[in-house]
């Protein structure tokens, strides 16, 4: 069913489409790593990874968001936001560090 700018209203396909390509940027990621944490500290590894991701996110929901394709409203309010950037933030500091350091040692 086309929406009032001849897009179709179902994104299916596209979400399709993100799963394996961020699915392929985490398998590069992961490929990489070992060889990596030969001659980079764990926490410069823990920031390219979430370089790369960012950068994925930002490449599939821009788009998604530019031509209307998505409601990205999602129901969260400013709390739950909230909530959901600390768990982001302390995963990231804290588990993701550790295990590059753990995977180094």
């Amino acid at each position: 069913m086309p929406s009032r700018r001849g897009v179709p209203t179902s994104t299916y396909a596209a979400w399709i489409a993100a799963a394996f390509c961020m699915t392929a940027l985490w398998a590069l990621v992961v490929v990489v790593n070992k060889r990596i944490l030969d001659s980079v500290t764990p926490v410069a590894v823990n920031f390219f990874v979430r370089l790369v991701a960012v950068g994925g996110l930002l490449a599939i929901t821009v788009p998604l968001t530019a031509f209307g394709l998505w409601s990205n409203g999602f129901g969260i309010n400013a709390a739950a936001a909230g909530w959901i950037a600390l768990a982001a933030v302390c995963t990231w500091l804290v588990a993701f560090n550790a295990y590059y350091f753990a995977l180094r040692g």
